[in-house]
């Protein structure tokens, strides 16, 4: 159309990819699943965000069985909320996403008190956090570490940025970060342990006192009036 020329057809339709849904069946992780008599498949748990998975994929040919393995992002194995990736014993073959493959990553304890440190520093300015974050996986991440950043060390200078943290209101400034956050709530059989724990006391890492949502593009709007200091979590599309 920009150089002139009449628009092709497209090659399907919203409504195709609403009727595909119609064929789509969940499965558990660590299910074998039969494809036909000669392939064979198993999801398991990646570890990058909730959902992931490692497909292992078994087939027979010409009386040999060949195993391939392929996984797209992997998660690390302290990533908040979620389980640490599923560890593959054997495969013959693996295609894999490897973007992070050369670097280390700071554990996310280091990352908990950097993030405390620059927040209390810019509240205490009478400032406003915008964190521009991924609606899926990082915005739920950063609720998480928000929530928990009171289990850490108790020494004075902690105290006062904790405290200046917990007065602060924290707004989810994202309709897709909202609706991830509630799946997230209705997915909590797949967090790790330590989080399945701390809901099961009382402390859903998801929800705690001065978490608000903007759930109209009015009260997004309503966000730039507002004076007090604050956190603004964002997806980076509305940044």
């Amino acid at each position: 159309m920009r150089e002139g020329k009449d628009p092709l057809p497209p090659l399907y339709t919203a409504q195709d990819a609403i009727d595909t849904m119609e064929i789509f069946r969940a499965v558990d992780y660590d299910e074998i699943i039969e494809i036909d008599p000669n392939i064979h498949v198993r999801f398991n748990d990646a570890g990058h965000m909730l959902g992931s998975a490692i497909i292992e994929v078994w087939v027979e040919e010409e009386g040999k069985q060949t195993k391939a393995v392929f996984t797209g992002d992997l998660g690390n194995n302290d990533i908040p909320l979620l389980s640490s990736p599923t560890m593959m014993e054997s495969a013959d073959y693996v295609i894999m996403e490897s973007t992070y493959g050369s670097r280390l990553h700071l554990r996310n304890d280091d990352k908990a008190n950097l993030f405390l440190n620059i927040v209390s520093e810019t509240l205490d300015k009478g400032g406003t956090v915008v964190i521009p974050s991924f609606a899926v996986g990082r915005t739920q991440e950063i609720l998480y570490e928000l929530n928990g950043l009171k289990e850490n060390q108790e020494n004075e200078k902690f105290k006062k940025e904790y405290q200046t943290l917990m007065n602060a209101p924290v707004y989810v400034d994202s309709p897709l970060a909202i609706s991830a956050t509630e799946i997230f709530k209705e997915n909590a059989n797949l967090f790790d342990e330590e989080t399945q724990a701390l809901i099961q006391g009382g402390d859903n890492p998801l929800e705690f006192p001065g978490l608000q949502f903007t759930r109209t593009a009015d009260e997004s709007k309503a966000l730039n009036e507002k004076n007090e200091p604050a956190i603004i979590i964002s997806a980076s599309r509305n940044v």
